[in-house]
């Protein structure tokens, strides 16, 4: 009986000591860190550069609060800046797309009026 409440005590003890550490929002860092990258690679810092930069400022920000060891409150803190990097990054790779086919679309505008020109020319000369 006394063994059974020493291995009681003793796991209380150790989970009480693993609640008082707590963990970095390491998941919510790796997808904002992955929807960074992904922003960078739709070309987010010719088309979105203020969401982009959000984002990075935001990641900095939760890794100083991770870094300072803040506690539980800092965790807080440091998931929420990492959400919020993480959509400021999603936004920005999902305005680098918008901006890419806008261009793309008034270089096709751009084409086609030079073909219709073209067309309106020859078909104005004699054969």
């Amino acid at each position: 009986m006394l063994l059974l409440r020493l291995s009681t005590l003793m796991v209380i003890v150790g989970m009480s000591g693993c609640a008082s550490t707590p963990k970095e929002p390491t998941l919510a860092f790796q997808a904002a860190d992955r929807a960074i990258a992904d922003a960078e690679q739709e070309h987010a810092v010719d088309f979105a550069p203020n969401e982009l930069g959000a984002a990075r400022q935001k990641m900095q920000q939760a890794r100083s609060i991770v870094a300072q060891r803040a506690g539980e409150r800092g965790h807080q803190r440091a998931l929420y800046l990492a959400e919020k990097a993480l959509s400021d990054a999603e936004l920005a790779a999902a305005l680098a797309r918008n901006g890419r086919a806008q261009a793309i679309n008034a270089e096709l505008q751009n084409n086609n009026d030079v073909l219709r020109e073209e067309l309106q020319r020859k078909s104005g000369e004699a054969p």
